[in-house]
């Protein structure tokens, strides 16, 4: 998990039996940005604003969701 200047996330998932790192040869699965706030249409079209997860090798998006990761300083870090 990397942090950008403006706050925002870039995920970098590694696995060398993955459906794509398998095939790369740093074994890289997928590549996932979190984006700023953008309009989402909910359940009854009634539009919202939320981040959003864009992967890069599977070109889909998906609501940011709660993730807890681990800090270069051993702490927990969550989105």
């Amino acid at each position: 998990m990397l942090k950008q200047e403006d706050g925002l996330h870039i995920e970098i998932t590694f696995n060398r039996t993955g459906m794509l790192g398998q095939f790369d040869s740093a074994h890289i699965e997928d590549i996932i940005v979190e984006t700023p706030l953008a309009s989402v249409v909910g359940k009854k079209t009634k539009t919202q604003l939320q981040k959003l997860w864009m992967s890069f090798y599977h070109g889909v998006q998906q609501p940011a969701g709660k993730a807890c990761y681990r800090a270069k300083n051993g702490d927990d870090y969550e989105l």
